[in-house]
């Protein structure tokens, strides 16, 4: 998942004289590249300018992708963790709820458009929180994308082992030069190629995934039903992961010609992958059972079309990384950049080369937590758990509550509430879960 146009700062510009508003813009309108992910947008869509054309199918297309992604692949684990029923059931209650939040999200963006010219998530809290719900927003963004850096590394370190027979750690030292190259290049239009590489690598890998599963209904497996209660806080972690699109929202619809039909569009899109998902994480535990890898791919027989597949996704990952840093890099450098002391004091030749020095530091700074993760299973629940669930429910409900406070009545104003409490509660006991995982992990 992720949430680029989380950045605010709309009148900022690339190195190559292009706003990233601007190039936001385009990438929006080009038709070569329509296939949007979450992770392309860098500044948010404003409405002052020509909104592109852009139709429901492509609008859904954008939202698909920028939903699905690397979290899929360990959707069977987390209904491993809780039982087949109890699985489909908790996922399709957080999707239901999720769509709402997402919902509520563009509510509270087409209240204060008019009056304050806010467009972006970002300024959505901004605008309604205050700075303090700004620097919040800003963190949790940095938190998430970062994590789910983190974790592609765990993942081609834990699919890359077994293949070569060397340590994992060894492929993350090796993806470190690719990587920190790759985050050298900036603005969406540069790094547009590899973010459409990683979502057709995405696409086929679940579909060679689902494939195979077929073939290991030769041998049945173990399946239960419902599982203790205590293993809800790991699969809420799992499930807000593989949902985290919500940064997307506000672009995709921005980028819409009819906006009246985007609530419909999101409604069909997150059906369909809801309905994606439950087949591919149910389907994949029934296959394999209580052998179910944290990773599914880690269950493939080993022949070469699932080599073919672990080294696509891994190639994937590896090209998502950099576009999945732009708005942590943005925040970072932006945040340098209003600090006086930083921007009087220094040229710009020196602040380019700190602003390089800040991407290649950050970066191998993943690496190192990536290398001392123990499982890709445990760290995304951990990440879905410690920032997703705010950014899915805590704000946009948040946000909804205080801005319309004096226009709904007790019913709505407590289904805010119980949005809000539910996702601090899902956050709290899902990251300590997590926690506690982790550290058992380690300590075997």
């Amino acid at each position: 998942m992720p949430v680029d146009e989380l950045t605010s700062t709309s009148s900022s510009s690339n190195h190559e004289g292009v706003s990233e508003t601007e190039a936001s813009r385009q990438r929006l309108a080009g038709p070569e590249e329509s296939l949007l992910h979450e992770r392309d947008v860098e500044e948010g869509i404003p409405v002052q300018r020509k909104t592109p054309i852009a139709l429901s199918v492509r609008a859904a297309s954008n939202l698909f992708i920028s939903v699905v992604g690397a979290g899929v692949l360990g959707l069977p684990y987390a209904f491993r963790r809780s039982g087949l029923v109890q699985g489909t059931i908790v996922m399709v209650i957080i999707a239901a709820l999720n769509l709402h939040c997402m919902l509520l999200l563009v509510k509270c963006k087409k209240r204060l458009e008019s009056t304050a010219g806010v467009v972006t998530y970002n300024e959505v809290a901004a605008t309604v929180l205050g700075k303090t719900g700004q620097r919040i927003v800003e963190i949790l963004l940095i938190l998430s994308q970062s994590g789910f850096c983190v974790a592609y590394l765990v993942f081609i370190a834990q699919n890359l082992a077994p293949m070569t027979g060397y340590r994992g750690t060894y492929f993350i030292l090796g993806a470190c030069p690719v990587v920190v190259a790759l985050a050298m290049l900036r603005g969406v239009r540069a790094l547009a190629p590899f973010s459409l590489i990683a979502d057709a690598a995405n696409v086929l890998g679940i579909i060679v995934v689902f494939y195979d599963y077929f073939g290991a209904f030769k041998q049945p497996a173990t399946v239960v039903e419902f599982k203790s209660a205590s293993t809800l806080p790991f699969l809420f972690g799992v499930v807000i992961y593989s949902y985290e699109g919500v940064g997307m929202i506000l672009p995709v619809e921005a980028s819409m010609k009819r906006k009246e039909k985007f609530p419909l569009t999101l409604t069909v899109v997150m059906t369909v992958i809801t309905v994606i998902y439950v087949s591919f994480g149910a389907i994949g535990y029934a296959a394999f059972g209580e052998n179910t890898k944290d990773i599914i791919t880690l269950n493939l027989p080993h022949d070469w079309s699932t080599v073919a597949v672990k080294l696509a996704l891994c190639l994937g990952l590896l090209f998502t990384f950099p576009v999945m840093m732009v708005p942590v890099f943005e925040i970072l450098e932006r945040s340098l950049q209003q600090t006086a002391s930083f921007s009087d004091k220094y040229s710009s030749r020196t602040q380019s080369a700190v602003f390089v020095a800040v991407r290649i530091a950050l970066v191998l700074l993943i690496a190192l937590v990536a290398a001392g993760v123990p499982g890709f299973g445990l760290f995304i629940s951990l990440i879905g758990s410690l920032a997703c669930a705010s950014l899915s429910f805590i704000i946009p409900a948040l946000c909804h509550l205080i801005l319309f406070r004096t226009d709904i009545n007790w019913f709505w104003a407590g289904k805010d509430a119980f949005l809000i409490i539910f996702g601090t509660v899902g956050a709290v006991c899902g990251s300590a879960q997590a926690i506690s995982d982790i550290v058992k992990a380690l300590r075997h």
